[in-house]
This record gives structure tokens, sequence and C-alpha cells, in this order.
């Protein structure tokens, strides 16, 4: 199956296309390395670019299943033991999921809070 109509997406991040992420999750995921190619292509750089994730990051981060914003995520500079020269200080962290709590949610101090006030007022 060939999707017809896809969005290109600019550095920007313009929204995803809706119908374009439908039909490769129906197709699941079988063409997905002719996508990454055709994304390549539309932005004219090799596919191991970086703008090729930069482009695919965008597509992802405007569905509202993509959540990364709502967490706290370290920077490179706070792991202990990373080598300045491997990974950016001033960059994110990659998050694989292992058996951790995971990320942070921004949230959490602020519910914590509202939970510790209302035991100290019972």
């Amino acid at each position: 199956m060939v999707v017809a109509k896809r969005m290109l997406v600019s550095e920007g991040g313009d929204p995803v296309d809706p119908a374009w992420l439908s039909s490769l999750a129906e197709q699941g995921g079988g063409d997905a390395k002719l996508e990454l190619q055709a994304v390549a292509e539309e932005l004219g750089v090799p596919l191991s670019s970086d703008k090729v994730a930069a482009a695919l990051d965008a597509r992802l981060q405007s569905l509202p299943s993509c959540q990364r914003s709502s967490f706290l995520v370290p920077k490179n500079k706070t792991i202990p033991g990373t080598d300045d020269k491997l990974a950016m200080p001033e960059n994110d962290c990659i998050y694989l999921v292992g058996n951790s709590l995971g990320l942070q949610p921004k949230r959490t101090r602020e519910l914590v809070s509202e939970e510790l006030d209302k035991w100290a007022e019972l």
C-alpha cells in the first residue's frame, strides 16, 4: 500500500498528517523503510541525517499520545560518568524504558505537595 498524501515536515515541525499516520499503522509498519526513505527524499538529505530524525520527531510530537513535554528529562551533564566527548552536556538524555519508575512527570511535586498538605490538616 502506498500512502497517497503525506505532509512535508519542516525543521519547524508542521502538524502530523493523520491520514499518513493511520495508513502506516494499518500496514503494521511494514513499509516503514520506504516511508523513512520518502521523508529523507522530501527533505533532500540522506536517510542517516539528523534532519530525518527531527522531521519524524516533529510528526510524532504533535500527537496527543506523545507527551514528552509532560516529563522532567534530565540533561546529559547530570548523569554521573557521562563523557562530554560522546554526549553534549546540555542535551536531554535519551531515556530507554527499563525496570524503573521512569521519568518524573512535571506535576508530581505539585500533586505530592497537595496530598502532604491534606495529610497535615487531618
